[in-house]
């Protein structure tokens, strides 16, 4: 539950139907001021009028995290409310990005591919500057990765996890945490990195009997799926990026300046990213192989609210 219920309100002042009117009719801009405390409650109820996505760009990490806060005071928490966070790490740090973040920003991802398909919500998307600034997946990468398995459909259970790992899912003798895959004989678990509770997905042969969703914690199921959307695990797929793309960036890399021990070690890694594989560091050579961008996945047609441009 949320405050819904009073965005009519707002379109019985003036200011807001000329807001709305500027908008609807595809003006290039439009300006308005709101008070820092009203800008959910006005951007809520844009899209209940508009019926769009929606992406609101605001000028440091902690205001979009309060702001995501607020939308879902004011849309309810199952209201296609998204936070678009900030990686961690600098660009060439040898840190281990947290999977919490990848994973909040390929859900907001798969969220605004999502619209795409009838039936969806209008996803309101709240993104710092520096979150939109770094690079992500291509688009044309994701959608390659993303992929539904359906009950009664015919598989190649060795190839599917062979898929799932190349779209960054890690092999787990037990599902536990979003980002990972199982097999036992002719069970595999999976959790997506944008949905609640992992999938237990049953084979008859080649064939899926069932898919149930459960409990990573007991291991009991919840209920019964007809389908799961499956979506890339990681922002960084090597496997899943155009070897000759990369290796033209890779070629204008000077390491003249590097001491023989350097030099080599990044030539080794590179090699092992250019032939599908993973390292544990490799957010250091994320630079070469993340060239898109949010705004590549925000459809046309959408509405952009940037605060205090």
């Amino acid at each position: 539950m949320g405050l819904e219920g009073l965005f009519p309100l707002l379109s019985s002042t003036g200011e807001y139907r000329g807001l709305l009117e500027h908008v609807s009719q595809g003006e290039a801009a439009a300006r308005a001021v709101v008070p820092e405390p009203a800008l959910p409650y006005c951007v809520g109820a844009l899209r209940e009028d508009l019926k769009v996505p929606i992406l609101v760009l605001v000028a440091r990490p902690e205001r979009a995290r309060r702001l995501y806060e607020d939308l879902l005071v004011w849309c309810g928490e199952d209201a296609g409310i998204y936070h678009f966070p900030e990686g961690e790490t600098l660009p060439f740090e040898r840190l281990t990005a947290d999977d919490a973040t990848i994973h909040g920003r390929l859900r907001t991802l798969a969220a605004l591919l999502g619209f795409e398909r009838e039936g969806q919500a209008s996803p309101i998307v709240v993104a710092s500057l520096a979150a939109v600034a770094q690079r992500t997946l291509a688009r044309e990468a994701f959608q390659a990765s993303c992929h539904y398995v359906a009950a009664g459909q015919r598989v190649n259970l060795g190839e599917l996890v062979e898929m799932w790992q190349r779209a960054g899912y890690r092999v787990e003798r037990a599902v536990e945490v979003p980002g990972t895959v199982s097999r036992r004989g002719g069970i595999l678990d999976v959790y997506p990195p944008e949905a609640e509770l992992p999938a237990r997905i049953e084979l008859w042969g080649d064939v899926v009997e069932s898919i149930r969703l459960f409990e990573p914690a007991s291991q009991r199921s919840v209920k019964t799926v007809r389908e799961v959307f499956i979506p890339p695990a990681q922002e960084m797929l090597p496997a899943m990026t155009l070897r000759e793309e990369v290796e033209e960036r890779y070629s204008h890399l000077d390491l003249s300046n590097c001491i023989p021990a350097i030099r080599e070690r990044i030539q080794e890694e590179m090699a092992l990213l250019l032939a599908g594989h993973t390292l544990e560091e490799q957010g250091f050579y994320q630079g070469f192989f993340c060239r898109g961008s949010v705004l590549d996945f925000f459809p046309q047609g959408g509405l952009l609210v940037v605060e205090g441009p």
